[in-house]
């Protein structure tokens, strides 16, 4: 009874004129010009530049090799996972990853200076 009752006001709702009058899929051309702001759905080169007096500079990646090696017994064979990469408070860098080795997976920890070169305390 309660999905028959509320079909009925979903029904009434829909079909009530402030509703249809509210909501208009043509927009009205006779007004003129939209008013400023005028907001774009999607955010080109030419829009970014004009609005802001940036240029978008796409840099090529360089390949630096991989990031963190499996070295020791709980990583090898199959290798490491980087589960977090983040910032610390003396300027370095930090990873929790997943190393997936004979034993089953092992969570560890390894910092960085610059975020290339990995030590694993």
């Amino acid at each position: 009874m309660r999905a028959f009752s509320t079909a009925w006001i979903v029904l009434i709702w829909l079909c009530h004129p402030i509703h249809a009058d509210a909501v208009s899929p043509v927009p009205d051309q006779s007004a003129g010009p939209p008013a400023e702001p005028h907001w774009e759905l999607f955010l080109d080169d030419h829009i970014l530049t004009r609005s802001t007096g940036f240029q978008r500079v796409v840099h090529q990646p360089k390949a630096r090799g991989i990031v963190l090696e499996g070295t020791e017994a709980w990583e090898e064979p199959r290798g490491v996972t980087p589960l977090y990469v983040g910032s610390r408070k003396d300027g370095g860098y930090e990873m929790y990853y997943r190393g997936h080795g004979g034993i089953g997976p092992v969570t560890a920890y390894a910092v960085s200076d610059d975020g290339i070169h990995w030590e694993k305390p």
